[in-house]
């Protein structure tokens, strides 16, 4: 179970790089097993898992994240002391614009919903290297968090499920079926102190329970199936074990919970806006990646208008669910002048946030 939440990870990380203009290629491994030779793979990304530490909530796996592309060496004499005769200095621009990029991705926290990275800044390293190719780029480490699944699924009643909706234990002795989860898995954000409720619903169910691992303060109703609860503390990420017996066995869920200070029934706009890989280019003119985050919200933003100067550009959606957006290439631009950007919010339920912070743009 912990190593194929490492490979989802991985997975991940590879779908979210290769949508960046540029790196052309995601690998993991050791280093020493990709064709560095190879120029048409390049700009490349390199993933290496350092370490994974396992605690009784949650796993932390540590990885080394490599951006690199060739440097192209002109045989033409330097014209330029400071810039020399090679294109070293856009190397290391573009790919710190790329770990830039997946730092943002990861720390805005929605782009993979039960996964958090765990530190507020990325130390990167920059390296020029003769390989095959002549060689440059950045390399910095990150610290991802998710919840150990199989420590909540392991309460002593014999019930050894995965952790996913709907598994079970228990052989059906006699014909009969054991339960199975029926209520929602999708996270919840939590404000701590606040009464928590949740239902925990299941076919063929004569009593209910949590996991002794769940977040304490919590306890189940064996009857109802209803949780009730106050989390005292900031806890981050947990999960709430779901079980529902009869006398064929158990029924085994969890529902992940994410605490937070503020409260989660208010739709708020997103409280950071990133500008990232701005320049020009032939396609989009001038232009820049607008990013931004979601702030806790249990209900569903399926809306993202972006406003240019005050003036609502572009609408985004957000199928209800789904993975959300969390940025967008805006064009049309022109250098030096100074744009102010915002967005607000709207939910399933047509309801909209206020507006946020702007950010100021100037291309140069």
């Amino acid at each position: 179970m912990a190593q194929n939440q490492v490979y989802n990870v991985l997975d991940s990380l590879k779908a979210q790089l290769l949508q960046h203009p540029q790196c052309n290629t995601v690998t993991t491994g050791n280093l020493s097993d990709v064709d560095l030779a190879k120029t048409t793979i390049f700009p490349l990304t390199h993933l290496i898992v350092d370490t994974t530490t396992l605690s009784s909530r949650t796993i932390t796996v540590t990885l080394n994240v490599i951006c690199m592309d060739i440097v192209d060496v002109s045989k033409e004499k330097a014209s330029d002391n400071f810039y020399g005769n090679d294109n070293s200095q856009d190397v290391l621009n573009t790919q710190l614009n790329v770990l830039n990029y997946l730092f943002m991705q990861l720390k805005r926290g929605d782009l993979w919903d039960i996964r958090l990275i765990t530190d507020n800044d990325l130390d990167a390293t920059p390296f020029m290297e003769k390989y095959e190719n002549m060689l440059a780029g950045w390399e910095g480490s990150i610290r991802i968090e998710m919840p150990n699944q199989i420590s909540i699924c392991i309460d002593g009643d014999s019930s050894g499920g995965s952790g996913g909706g709907g598994s079970s234990s228990g052989g059906g002795s006699g014909g009969g079926s054991v339960p199975v989860i029926t209520s929602s898995t999708s996270k919840i954000y939590y404000q701590v102190g606040s009464q928590f409720s949740y239902q925990i619903t299941a076919s063929n169910a004569t009593t209910y329970g949590i996991t002794d691992t769940s977040p304490e303060g919590l306890v189940c109703d064996e009857i109802t199936g209803l949780v009730t609860g106050v989390i005292a503390t900031d806890i981050g990420l947990d999960g709430l074990g779901l079980r529902a017996y009869n006398e064929y066995g158990t029924g085994t869920g969890v529902v992940y919970i994410q605490t937070t200070l503020d409260d989660p029934s208010v739709l708020l706009p997103p409280d950071v806006l990133t500008e990232t890989d701005g320049g020009f280019d032939n396609g989009f003119g001038w232009n820049f990646m607008l990013g931004w985050n979601y702030p806790a919200y249990n209900g569903d933003v399926t809306a993202i208008e972006i406003y240019r100067d005050g003036v609502r550009k572009v609408t985004l959606t957000n199928t209800v669910g789904g993975s959300k957006k969390t940025g967008r290439r805006m064009t049309g631009l022109s250098a030096n002048t100074e744009y102010s950007f915002t967005i607000r919010f709207g939910d399933s339920e047509g309801n909209f946030s206020e507006m946020s912070d702007e950010i100021l743009v100037t291309l140069p």
